[in-house]
């Protein structure tokens, strides 16, 4: 879980500079707002799916249930 934000921060806000400079201030702010709604409605539904069906253990079983077991596996290793 520390994993994840701290690649969105280094990925939005260090590499904005780079964008900006590239892109020009206009299409890096587009780009910024289009990465944010992604990276919300992924939250969003993480959520809604552990509010709906609650379970007991990791988080590595969320896609054991909805995906495969396979999944959840390679969950597991990417959290660890």
């Amino acid at each position: 879980m520390m994993a994840f934000p701290l690649c969105v921060g280094i990925g939005l806000l260090l590499q904005a500079g780079r964008v900006v400079y590239s892109t020009g201030p206009g299409l890096g702010s587009i780009a910024w707002i289009l990465a944010g709604s992604i990276l919300w409605a992924s939250l969003v539904s993480l959520g809604e799916m552990s509010a709906l069906f609650p379970v007991k253990g990791h988080i590595i079983e969320l896609p054991m249930r909805f995906l495969d077991r396979t999944f959840g596996i390679a969950a597991g290793w990417m959290n660890w």
